[in-house]
């Protein structure tokens, strides 16, 4: 988790990133699983689950689909 720099801006998804979608926030990094922030529900996931390896690389605008579900990336963070 210390080598994921929080602080670099990238204009497509990497580990750190905070990855806006129509399902919801999610967060690259170690999975945690799902946890509340100021009451937005972000979904803490690996990048080497099968959702983050489709996210890594991906940009805003991009349309990605894992096991039937279908994610639209909205914004980076």
């Amino acid at each position: 988790l210390q080598k994921i720099n929080l602080k670099s801006a990238s204009n497509c998804v990497v580990k750190g990133s905070l990855v806006n979608t129509n399902r919801g926030y999610i967060f690259l990094t170690i999975a945690l699983g799902k946890i509340q922030l100021s009451s937005v529900n972000v979904i803490v996931l690996s990048a080497e689950s099968p959702l983050g390896k489709k996210l890594i690389g991906s940009t805003k605008g991009s349309q990605i689909e894992v096991n039937g579900q279908h994610y639209s990336i909205e914004d980076l963070a």
